[in-house]
């Protein structure tokens, strides 16, 4: 059940930022899980990464 709600999480289309911060934010926490990235270089910076994006993205749209 998980892995189609996840699913379908990562198939929908956000129409608004806030839609899509939230699935950027949903796409970080599942690029932290266990054993998602096979790259022991960049496994733990991704999700950093996309947070790090989103956070500039609420800062522009608030200014």
């Amino acid at each position: 059940m998980r892995t189609e709600a996840q699913r379908a999480v990562f198939e929908s289309t956000p129409t608004t930022l806030a839609g899509a911060l939230r699935l950027l934010r949903r796409l970080a926490d599942f690029l932290d899980e266990d054993d998602v990235v096979n790259d022991m270089l960049v496994g733990d910076m991704i999700g950093d990464s996309v947070r790090n994006a989103v956070a500039v993205l609420e800062r522009e749209a608030q200014s």
